[in-house]
């Protein structure tokens, strides 16, 4: 995904308007503050929701933006369990 990011954002790498990153949250430098986080597929795997989204907050710039996908990945999957774990993401929050 980083290297697609960066192909498809050459222009805004080469000029300095973007940075991509690809890390763990809690090896991050402690200054290091973010415009955007994004995550894609992944905040229904994390043990400690809560936590995470506090570490993330940390490094969020002041206005900063966190975004998130979520698809079910079960062969059932419902309407109402993915409202169900958006409610639950949304009382993290």
């Amino acid at each position: 995904m980083i290297a697609m990011a960066a192909r498809r954002h050459a222009a805004a790498i080469d000029t300095g308007r973007l940075q991509l990153r690809h890390a763990e949250l809690c090896d991050l430098e402690k200054d290091l503050l973010f415009d955007a986080i994004f995550s894609c597929n992944l905040m229904q795997f994390v043990k400690d929701r809560k936590g995470t989204l506090i570490l993330a907050s940390g490094h969020m710039k002041a206005g900063g933006v966190f975004a998130t996908t979520y698809q079910p990945r079960c062969q059932c999957a419902t309407v109402e369990e993915g409202r169900r774990w958006i409610g639950q993401f949304a009382e993290d929050l």
